[in-house]
C-alpha cells in the first residue's frame, strides 16, 4: 500500500505555510524574558511543538487529499464439477462411490482452500451448487457445466475445473465441443468401470406416435448384448395390458452383438396404450433395469386429410411427403393447382408452396379455403405474389421492398408456446443452411406466436420466419407461415450431422399436427402433452371463454389429478403473467410414472364448465442402457485443456498437479482511495496533543 498527497492549489504555498509557521513560532519565544532561566533546547522543544501544529493548521485549510492505492489479493476459484447421475451407481465401483468418496472430496478442499476458493458442484440434469451428491438424476449433460460457470464467475477468477464423471452423456452437446472456448485448465477424475459387464438390454424403441383403430403400427426396437454365452435362446416380449402382444426368439451369436427387429401390432383400442418390451436375462447379469423399456402411443379412429398444392414442381415438397407421406394417419393429395381438381372442404390442412403466385393469384382457392375456414400453411418463395398474400390473411402485413429476397437463418425463439421443441432441437436450429425469404417488412397481429425467426448475417431481427396462429376455440381456421423456401436442405442437413432426420421430421410433424388438428368452440379448452417422461414438469394450459366467447381472466379454474389408486392432487390454474395473455397456465410439478386422469372445472360468474382427459407418465431409464465408462473421453478432455486425467484413489495426485501448477494465479486487484486530509480523526489528536503539551509545559515553567 502507498499513498501521495493531492491538493488543487499551487504546490508554492506549502512553503509559504513552513515559512508562516516557522515566523510565528519564532516570534512567539524570541527574547521572551520569561523563559531565559530555561535550557536552550527546552526552548527549541515547546517551538518545535508550536511550529508543527500551527503548520499543519495552515496544510488544512488548504484542503489537501490522501491518495491510497491497496493491492487486493483474491484466490482463484476451482470448480469441482461432479456427475450426479444414475449411472454411477450401476458400475463395478459403486460401493467405492457410496462410502469413501465423500471423505476423499472433503480432504481435497481442506487441503486446497488455503491456496484457492473450492466450489462443489454437481451437474446430471442440471448445473447447480451441491456438496452432497445423491447420484439419482436421469440424465447426464456436460454442456451445463460450462455455460452455468460462464454464468457464475468472470474467465479471470477460475484457476481450473476438475470433471468427476463416467464420461457417460446422452443430453446436450458433445463434451468436447462445449469445452472448446474455455481457457483454464480441465482436469478430470474418471469414475466408473470401462470393462463391460454382462447385460442384455433394449437400447431403443422407435414408435409412431400415434395410430388408427384397426390399423398395424410397426415397432422397432434394438437390443445389445456383452459378455454372454454364445449359442443361447433369448426371448423377447411385448405386453399390452398383460397380454402378450408379441413374441419372438434369438440365438446369441458374439460376446457383444446388436438384434435389430420390427414387431407388427394391432391397434384395437382407443385412447393412449401402453405397452412393454421385455428381453430374457442371462445369469450373471446385474444391471436389469435395462431389461425393459414402456412406451405409449395414441390411437385414434379418424385420419387427417393434407392437400398439398404448388405453382410448381420443387424440392421443399418433396421433403414434406417424405415425412409425412408414409404415415397411417395422413392421406396426403399432392396436386399442381393447375390439375387440381377436387373440393378442398374435403381436406383438414392445405399446404400451399408459393401459392398465390405472380402469374397464377389462386383467387377462387384462396376463397374457397376461407368460406370452408380450412387451415393453411403458406410457404413463400420467389415464385409467390406476396401482396396478395397480405391481402387474403388477416393479421398478415408484409410489405416487399422491389420484389428482392434476402438469404436468412432461422434462430429459435425460446418463449413459444404452441407445441413442446424436441431436445436439441435449437442446437439444431442455429447451425442450419439458410432459407431464400422475400427482404420486406413484416406485421403479425391478434394470436401469432413467432417459433424462428429470421438471422441475416449473424445479426438477429424479429422478423418472422416461420410462424402459427395461436391454438382457441375462437379465431376459427388455423394458419402457419414459413417464410422462406428451401427447407429441403434442412432435412439434408439433418441427416449430415446426425445420420437421421428426425430433427426435420419432428419439425414437420408438429406443424402438421398442429395445424390439421381442428377444435371445436368450447367455453373451457385445455392443451397439454400426452406423454412425459418421469423427469419432466408436467405442464397446463386452460383457455376460458364467456357465453360471447371472448377471452376471460376472471374465471376460478380448479384442477384435480387423479392416480391409479385413486390418490387425489388439487391445484389452481393462474391466469398468465403477461397483461395480454387471455389463458391459464398450471406447472404441476414432476409425477411418478404411471396414468393419470385429470379433471378441470372453471366457475364463471353463475356458470360452470369442466373439462377431463388423461395423460402418462413413463420411467426414464436412459442412464441404465449404457453403463461401460468412457475413459477415453475423459482423458481428452484433460488433455486438450492444459490438465490430466486422475482416478478417484489418486486424490492426493491431483491436489499437488493443481497446487503446483503455475498457469493458476491469484488475482491481484488495486484499489485506490481519495480521502481528504480534513477528515482523518487522528490528525486533530496530533495537533491538540501538540498544542496541550506546549500549553502544560510554558505553565508549569511560569510563562503563563
Amino acid at each position: 500500500m502507498g499513498f501521495t498527497f493531492i491538493t488543487k492549489h499551487p504546490a508554492w504555498l506549502v512553503i509559504l505555510c513552513v515559512v508562516l509557521a516557522g515566523a510565528y513560532a519564532f516570534f512567539l519565544y524570541y527574547r521572551d524574558t520569561k523563559l531565559k532561566s530555561l535550557a536552550i533546547w527546552k526552548i527549541r522543544t515547546m517551538m518545535a511543538f508550536r511550529f508543527i501544529s500551527v503548520f499543519l493548521i495552515a496544510i488544512l485549510l488548504l484542503a489537501p487529499l490522501i491518495r491510497r492505492v491497496n493491492e487486493v489479493i483474491q484466490k482463484p476459484v476451482i470448480v469441482f464439477a461432479q456427475d450426479n447421475s444414475q449411472s454411477l451407481m450401476f458400475s463395478g465401483d459403486s460401493s467405492y462411490i457410496r462410502n469413501q468418496y465423500h471423505d476423499n472430496l472433503k480432504a481435497l478442499r481442506e487441503n486446497l482452500q488455503d491456496q484457492f476458493r473450492v466450489r462443489y458442484y454437481s451437474f446430471g440434469e442440471e448445473f447447480k451448487t451441491q456438496k452432497n451428491f445423491t447420484f439419482n438424476e436421469n440424465r447426464t449433460d456436460f454442456s451445463g457445466i460450462f455455460t452455468g460457470m460462464q454464468n457464475k464467475y468472470s474467465s479471470r477468477e477460475i484457476g481450473g475445473v476438475v470433471i468427476a464423471s463416467d464420461g457417460i452423456y446422452n443430453k446436450g452437446m458433445d463434451p468436447l465441443y462445449s469445452a472448446s472456448s474455455v481457457s483454464y485448465p480441465v482436469y478430470t477424475v474418471a469414475m466408473g468401470d470401462t470393462i463391460p459387464e454382462t447385460d442384455v438390454r433394449i437400447t431403443d424403441i422407435q414408435v409412431n406416435e400415434m395410430a388408427f383403430l384397426g390399423n398395424q403400427f410397426p415397432v422397432k426396437f434394438f437390443v445389445a448384448a456383452n459378455r454372454i454365452p454364445e449359442n443361447e435362446k433369448l426371448t423377447i416380449t411385448i405386453t399390452h395390458k398383460g397380454e402378450d402382444v408379441y413374441k419372438d426368439s434369438f440365438i446369441t451369436g458374439k460376446k457383444a452383438f446388436t438384434v435389430t427387429d420390427t414387431a407388427l401390432l394391432e391397434a384395437k383400442n382407443e385412447g393412449i396404450q401402453h405397452y412393454t418390451v421385455t428381453v430374457d436375462s442371462v445369469a450373471g447379469e446385474s444391471n436389469l433395469r435395462n431389461n425393459s423399456r414402456e412406451f405409449v402411443m395414441e390411437v385414434i379412429d379418424n385420419k387427417q386429410k393434407i392437400l398439398m398444392l404448388a405453382n410448381s414442381p420443387h424440392p421443399d415438397l418433396g421433403a414434406i411427403q417424405k415425412v409425412i407421406g408414409d404415415k397411417r394417419n395422413y392421406e396426403v393429395t399432392y396436386s399442381l393447382l393447375d390439375d387440381f381438381s377436387g373440393e378442398v372442404k374435403e381436406y383438414n390442412l392445405v399446404v400451399l408452396h408459393q401459392l398465390p403466385a405472380v402469374h397464377n393469384p389462386a383467387s377462387e382457392l384462396l376463397k374457397s379455403i376461407t368460406e370452408a375456414e380450412i387451415p393453411v400453411l403458406y410457404i413463400l418463395g420467389s415464385q409467390s405474389r406476396i401482396n396478395a398474400v397480405s391481402q387474403n390473411v388477416d393479421g398478415v402485413t408484409i410489405e416487399q421492398s422491389q420484389g428482392k429476397f434476402d438469404e436468412v437463418y432461422p434462430a429459435f425463439n425460446a418463449s413459444f408456446t404452441l407445441f413442446n421443441p424436441k431436445d436439441d432441437f435449437e442446437d439444431y436450429i442455429q447451425s442450419l443452411p439458410p432459407l431464400t425469404a422475400p427482404f420486406a417488412e413484416y406485421a403479425l397481429q391478434g394470436n401469432f406466436e413467432i417459433l424462428l425467426s429470421q438471422k441475416v448475417h449473424d445479426v438477429a431481427t424479429e422478423k418472422p420466419l416461420v410462424a402459427y396462429s395461436a391454438n382457441n376455440a375462437v379465431y376459427g381456421s388455423k394458419q402457419g407461415f414459413i417464410f422462406g423456401e428451401g427447407i429441403w436442405r434442412w432435412r439434408l442437413y439433418d441427416y449430415l450431422q446426425n445420420n437421421n432426420h428426425e430433427q426435420f421430421n419432428f419439425f414437420i410433424n408438429k406443424t402438421i399436427q398442429y395445424l390439421a388438428l381442428r377444435s371445436d368452440k368450447q367455453h373451457l379448452v385445455i392443451d397439454h402433452d400426452n406423454v412425459y417422461n418421469e423427469n419432466e414438469n408436467i405442464y397446463f394450459e386452460a383457455e376460458v371463454y364467456n357465453e360471447s366467447f371472448e377471452p376471460v381472466r376472471n374465471a376460478e379454474v380448479n384442477m384435480v389429478i387423479t392416480d391409479n389408486e385413486g390418490h387425489e392432487y388439487n391445484f389452481d390454474m393462474t391466469p398468465a403473467d403477461d397483461e395480454e395473455g387471455s389463458y391459464y397456465m398450471l406447472n404441476a410439478g414432476i409425477f411418478q410414472k404411471g396414468d393419470y386422469n385429470y379433471n378441470v372445472t372453471a366457475e364463471l360468474g353463475s356458470q360452470t364448465y369442466e373439462q377431463s382427459g388423461t395423460f402418462t407418465v413413463l420411467p426414464l431409464k436412459i442412464e441404465a442402457v449404457k453403463t461401460d465408462a468412457n475413459h477415453n473421453l475423459m482423458y481428452k478432455l484433460a488433455n486438450e485443456h492444459g490438465g490430466k486425467m486422475f482416478y478417484p484413489e489418486a486424490f492426493e495426485e491431483l491436489q499437488t498437479e493443481i497446487a503446483n501448477n503455475e498457469s493458476i494465479k491469484p488475482i491481484i486487484h488495486t484499489r485506490e482511495e481519495l480521502t481528504q486530509l480534513i477528515n482523518l480523526k487522528g490528525l486533530f489528536f496530533v495537533i491538540l496533543l501538540l498544542l496541550g503539551l506546549e500549553w502544560f509545559y510554558r505553565k508549569y515553567q511560569g510563562a503563563y
